[in-house]
């Protein structure tokens, strides 16, 4: 095998498509998800226009956005798959959702940290007052010392 290619122990030369996706399956029956991955990413290299194969990868993906680009391929390949668009949709949702939460968590704390600042400035201008006043009561009870 010094020439020919070897992935996850098998030779990758005298593989097809349906051996690496067959051998995802397992892996994944098996609970090997990670090898499940790695299998069918091997089969999508392969043949990256076989439907099954984004949807097997779809179930082993940890993150949006490489679920995001496994349902476009799908539909891409299948436009009538109303399930692959409406999960997409549903990512999109949660997402545009996300984003929405976010802004109004940044939008909370610049209103706290005004709100604070605010308080700030009226806390230094009321001392500043209160002291102003103080020392014009102590001038005119005890007169100005000069």
């Amino acid at each position: 095998m010094t020439d020919a290619l070897a992935f996850n122990g098998i030779d990758r030369k005298k593989q097809t498509f349906e051996d690496y996706f067959q051998s995802g399956k397992q892996a994944y029956t098996e609970g090997d998800h990670k090898r499940a991955h790695d299998l069918w990413r091997e089969a999508a290299t392969i043949d990256p226009y076989r439907e099954k194969v984004w949807i097997a990868l779809l179930r082993v993906l940890d993150h949006d956005d490489d679920r995001r680009v496994c349902l476009q391929n799908i539909i891409e390949i299948n436009p009538g798959n109303a399930k692959a668009r409406r999960q997409l949709d549903r990512l999109k949702q949660d997402a545009a959702a996300a984003e929405r939460a976010r802004k109004s968590r940044k939008w909370t704390i610049v209103r706290k940290i005004g709100t604070f600042m605010l308080g700030l400035v009226h806390g230094i201008l009321i001392g500043a007052l209160a002291a102003s006043i103080g020392v014009g009561i102590s001038i005119l009870i005890y007169g100005f010392i000069g």
